[in-house]
C-alpha cells in the first residue's frame, strides 16, 4: 500500500496486525519476520484468527501460506477496524455489509423496545 509516497507493509492497532505485500514471496518473508519478532518478544500468534486475503481480479491460485508449520486460511473478505474489505476491493460489498449491520441494529433495538413495552 502506498500512502503519500511511503510504502506501508504493516498496520498495527492494539492486538491486530495486517501485513501487506505485493508478491507472495514478500508475504512469506514478512511471516518469517513476524515469527522471529514474536519469538524475541515472547508473544504468540493465534493461528485460528490469522487469515490471508489476496486482493485479485482473476482466479489466480497461490501456494498455501504458512505460519509455524500451520496453513493459514485464505478468505475472500476480511474485517479490519470495523470495515469489511472484499478481495476484489468491491465497494458495493462493503456498503451492503454496513447497511445490513445498520438494519440488524435497528431491528434489535425495535425488538428490545417492544419487549419493554416502550413501543405501541
Amino acid at each position: 500500500m502506498i500512502l503519500a509516497r511511503i510504502v506501508i507493509i504493516l498496520l498495527i492497532y492494539t492486538d491486530n496486525i495486517v501485513l501487506l505485500a505485493t508478491f507472495p514471496s514478500d508475504l512469506d518473508k514478512q511471516l518469517i519476520l513476524l515469527k522471529d519478532s514474536c519469538s524475541t518478544m515472547v508473544m504468540t500468534v493465534n493461528i485460528d484468527k490469522t487469515k490471508v486475503m489476496i486482493i485479485k481480479s482473476k482466479k489466480d491460485t497461490y501456494a498455501n501460506f504458512m505460519y509455524e508449520n500451520s496453513n493459514l486460511e485464505e478468505v475472500s473478505s476480511y474485517k479490519y477496524l470495523g470495515i469489511d474489505i472484499h478481495h476484489k476491493l468491491n465497494c458495493n460489498y462493503t456498503i451492503e455489509k454496513r447497511i445490513n449491520g445498520g438494519w440488524k441494529a435497528y431491528f434489535g433495538l425495535e425488538n428490545n423496545c417492544k419487549m419493554e413495552n416502550l413501543v405501541a
